[in-house]
């Protein structure tokens, strides 16, 4: 069986759950590990491995390049990007909450030390 027949095998015959929940978006996800966990069966039974690397390529808007490679001996590479809209609000709440702690901290008076 090629590389291509096997990653085609796992294409159609996997499923992982959406065991994870995101309670300020309230919705359902599958995580990287849930995913990994579910491949798990078949890089055995295909004697085949996978390696995922992400790395944040932009902060504004926030994008994350994932490259994933299956390997069996000859390394193939697929790559793809992933473009987190649903950030946002949670990123402008954050913002919000840490300009008022700001605001709080510049409204306390300042401690001074005392020397004994």
């Amino acid at each position: 069986m090629t590389l291509q027949q096997k990653l085609a095998k796992i294409q159609t015959e996997f499923k992982a759950k959406k065991s994870r929940f995101n309670s300020f978006g309230k919705y359902y996800f599958r995580s990287a590990e849930d995913i990994l966990e579910a491949t798990k069966p078949f890089l055995k039974e295909l004697d085949v491995s996978v390696t995922i690397k992400e790395e944040l390529i932009s902060f504004d808007p926030p994008v994350m390049q994932v490259t994933a490679r299956l390997n069996n001996g000859k390394e193939e590479t697929g790559t793809g990007n992933i473009k987190n809209r649903w950030n946002n609000k949670a990123l402008e709440d954050d913002n919000s909450f840490l300009a008022e702690q700001d605001k709080l901290e510049a409204s306390e008076p300042e401690e001074t030390q005392v020397n004994q």
